[in-house]
């Protein structure tokens, strides 16, 4: 893998208790849930707030141990990260626009030669003549909560191969023009900075395997952004602050550093990372 921004696992089981962060699919007639993959897609930080206690991140809301076991975390209501100079950032608040998902299949095959009796269910389809899986957006992801809007969990996809995974940040997607949107404090003794940020980010995130990668029933496929990589990859801080003036710093294409800010953002997430 060529960075760490962006990891995929595949592991877990389907409709085990404590497979998922989020309720999973639930088995239909003549027992579907066995033809099922179950994916999940969110957001991660080494560590997030919950009423005033700091724990490890998990892939989404529980923490499953090799016997199965499942521990519910409360929701988040804050995380930390640390930009390229080293300062520390507490995010409040903020969101992601996500246009949609894309997952190729081989190279030669169409959804016509997936298994004809699993049975796509929206935001998931896999037209005829395509070759490759969409989850239609647009999402609304919260950073903080890792929830979106409409919600990403229950998905499933059919077992199979899969060569590419496509995740595509649109400020179009939005609403409001903007794809990336926070506020949060540049964290310093004797000069905290407050600001918030909203960039037109419009970017694909690839994860890529020449040889493709074969998932079955047993397996969840979990896609998770890194926030702390990503961050680790910015000078946030030295931003805010120069827009700060005594008052909140307002980052945006507009300002000053918000354009570098943004291309440093896209150069983190744009890159085509290994699906192993």
């Amino acid at each position: 893998m060529r960075g760490n921004a962006w990891v995929f696992v595949w592991a877990g089981c389907v409709g085990c208790s404590g497979s998922s962060g989020q309720d999973g699919p639930t088995p239909g007639p003549g027992g579907a849930l066995e033809r099922a993959v179950a994916m999940q897609v969110g957001f991660t930080a080494a560590s997030f707030t919950t009423a005033g206690t700091t724990a490890t991140a998990d892939t989404g809301g529980t923490t499953t141990g090799d016997t199965g076991s499942a521990t519910t975390t409360p929701t988040p209501t804050s995380f930390q990260v640390e930009d390229m100079a080293g300062n520390l950032v507490t995010i409040d608040g903020g969101n992601a626009a996500i246009r949609d998902i894309e997952i190729d299949l081989p190279s030669g095959q169409t959804c016509g030669d997936l298994d004809p009796t699993f049975a796509f269910e929206s935001p998931v389809r896999c037209e005829d003549g395509e070759d490759k899986i969409e989850i239609v957006g647009p999402f609304l992801v919260d950073l903080v909560t890792r929830e979106a809007t409409p919600s990403l969990a229950g998905l499933t996809i059919p077992p199979g191969t899969y060569e590419r995974v496509d995740i595509r940040f649109d400020p179009g997607a939005s609403g409001s023009g903007v794809s990336l949107a926070m506020a949060g404090t540049i964290e310093d003794i004797s000069d905290p900075v407050a600001f918030e940020l909203a960039l037109e980010i419009n970017e694909d995130a690839r994860f890529e395997s020449p040889d493709g990668i074969e998932v079955d029933a047993s397996e969840d496929m979990f896609a998770q952004i890194d926030l702390d990589v990503v961050f680790r990859q910015t000078l946030l801080g030295s931003c805010a602050r120069s827009l700060a003036d005594g008052g909140v710093a307002q980052i945006d294409n507009e300002s000053d550093c918000g354009d570098d800010l943004e291309d440093a953002i896209e150069d983190a997430i744009k890159e085509t990372f290994d699906l192993d």
